[in-house]
């Protein structure tokens, strides 16, 4: 039975991915602590926050079912722009690599 959004599976699979996100960047050089390092752990670390307080919100308007499905529409979108910077992130991080 679900609760809160810890019960959600997608909270879980969020927090994993921020996990991984976390071990991957620890290989990253020294250099890139503060810029981007930061940012591909901070956007890791904001879908479980996206998840959580769209979790947490209660249905104002009349039909609710609009409403639920109006928030998840938001936060999948805010999710996708943390992933989108992560692969971001990441790609110009093997760029530099290879220069």
């Amino acid at each position: 039975m679900i609760k809160t959004f810890f019960d959600l599976d997608v909270y879980r699979l969020g927090n994993e991915y921020a996990m991984k996100i976390f071990k991957i960047t620890r290989s990253f050089p020294k250099s890139e602590t503060y810029s981007l390092t930061s940012q591909v752990v901070d956007s890791s670390r904001s879908i479980c926050a996206n998840i959580a307080e769209g979790g947490e919100e209660e249905p104002t308007k009349v039909n609710s079912k609009s409403f639920l499905f109006t928030q998840w529409v938001r936060y999948r979108k805010l999710n996708r722009g943390c992933n989108l910077r992560i692969n971001v992130n990441i790609s110009e991080r093997k760029r530099s690599i290879n220069y």
